[in-house]
């Protein structure tokens, strides 16, 4: 894809937030830029980077979407986003929209990209008030968004109240405690490991070096990271950005740099509800010949859009045969076990919402850590102090859906010295230098 295609594919997606930057000389050839992280911040910055024609090198100590961009649920909405952040999720939602085709062609990855809704659950009149609050803020939310995005008639983005009734009719097995609803549409889920290789394999295909090893001494010059010991051997750079989640403030010591993110446990279970799992004796039945084996779309022939469920405490994603039920919060340092009491937990929570989970089959229990930062906003840009440093990082529960427009941000920043995408509240320059970051 060319630079003009391009910015003319961002512009289109941003309703001109992503318009043309202005030039400036990209790195000399030779010396490229240096990704550290293969999450799906980093990959989406190796990403434009590379379509930008840049030489490209992305580095990872384990595996490509090892940590919370292999292990999210891929709920992709831009509504309920904090104010600061907001037109930022909105173009963000606007390039994947835009990019999913060139994503599936380039990279030869199908990760399950499609629209979708939510229906969150009220389980009794006490919750009614927090649903009308919701009802009152997604309308206004929706409107700005088919505003922001240039969307025009029949965008798809709708919310609408439903009664207990017409819920259970949409999906038989959610509790008869559920006394009202309101089903969000217009947001998107993908599959987020497939999304995160997508994006690599994509950038590979562009001319990106992908290379596994720890990062070890940083050579400076004055201001400015000129080599990386990566793995034993040197890489020089003209830039370097720093990608690595919940261990962004570890790299970013070692630079003198206040890298406010902290590791959020979130714990996932995966069931199989096409399964009478007997707990007793461990034999299933399977049902998967049968239309019950899914979650309800909404659309007879289950072609329609997947249909995520949410009440007070837990979260219930439909993802074919299975569901993804999540997520819980816990600041828990950098454990990545996943704990028998969590999975109880959760279970109990999914089981007031849909009693069929108590005789489905746990198909598996992960956890990851999510990079949230001390106020909740991403850090995205040239880090304090330094010339060609830049972060990428702390994207949170919103992650995958910032992914995009971090990714282009950091790349506008790099190759022409400026980006019009709206990451003025997330500059990294914003933290005052005395909150103590957890050791990794």
């Amino acid at each position: 894809m060319k630079r003009r295609s391009f910015l003319r594919v961002g512009a289109a997606a941003g309703a001109g937030v992503l318009a043309a930057c202005s030039s400036r000389p990209i790195p000399r050839p030779g010396v490229g830029v240096l990704v550290v992280g293969g999450g799906v911040a980093g990959c989406a910055v190796g990403y434009f980077l590379a379509l930008q024609g840049l030489e490209v090198t992305l580095a990872e100590r384990h595996g490509v979407a090892g940590y919370a961009s292999g292990h999210a649920a891929g709920q992709l909405s831009p509504l309920a986003v904090p104010e600061p952040v907001r037109p930022l999720a909105a173009a963000s939602f606007g390039l994947h929209l835009a990019l999913w085709d060139h994503l599936r062609t380039t990279s030869g990855v199908d990760f399950e990209a499609r629209r979708s809704a939510m229906i969150r659950l009220a389980l009794d009149r006490a919750d009614l008030p927090a649903l009308e609050r919701a009802l009152a803020a997604t309308r206004r939310d929706q409107a700005r968004l088919a505003h922001a995005l240039d969307l025009g008639p029949g965008h798809g983005l709708d919310v609408v109240p439903m009664s207990g009734d017409e819920v259970r009719a949409l999906e038989p097995r959610i509790s008869d405690e559920v006394v009202a609803a309101l089903r969000t549409d217009g947001n998107a889920v993908i599959d987020s490991r497939g999304f995160t290789t997508a994006l690599l394999r994509s950038a590979q295909r562009a001319g990106l070096v992908a290379r596994r090893g720890e990062v070890g001494a940083l050579v400076t010059s004055g201001r400015r990271v000129t080599e990386v010991d990566l793995g034993g051997a040197r890489v020089r750079c003209e830039a370097l950005v720093i990608a690595t989640g919940p261990w962004a403030g570890a790299l970013g010591r070692r630079l003198d740099l206040l890298v406010p993110i902290e590791p959020i446990k979130g714990e996932l279970l995966h069931l199989d509800l096409a399964v009478d799992h007997d707990v007793g004796t461990g034999v299933g039945n399977d049902r998967r010949g049968g239309r019950d084996a899914d979650l309800r779309t909404g659309n007879e022939d289950g072609a329609g859009p997947a249909v995520d469920w949410s009440g007070p405490d837990s979260s219930l994603y439909a993802r074919g045969g299975r569901i993804l039920v999540g997520h819980t919060w816990e600041r828990r340092g950098f454990d990545l076990v996943p704990r028998a009491d969590t999975r109880d937990l959760l279970l109990a929570h999914a089981r007031r919402l849909m009693p069929a989970v108590a005789t489905a089959q746990v198909l598996g229990h992960t956890a990851c850590l999510r990079p949230v930062p001390r106020d909740g906003r991403p850090l995205i840009g040239r880090a304090p102090g330094w010339d060609n440093v830049y972060l990428a990082a702390g994207g949170g529960k919103k992650g995958i859906l910032l992914s995009l427009a971090m990714g282009r941000a950091v790349t506008e920043l790099i190759a022409h010295g400026r980006t019009e995408l709206p990451i003025a509240a997330c500059a990294p320059d914003r933290f005052a230098r005395t909150y103590q970051v957890p050791s990794p």
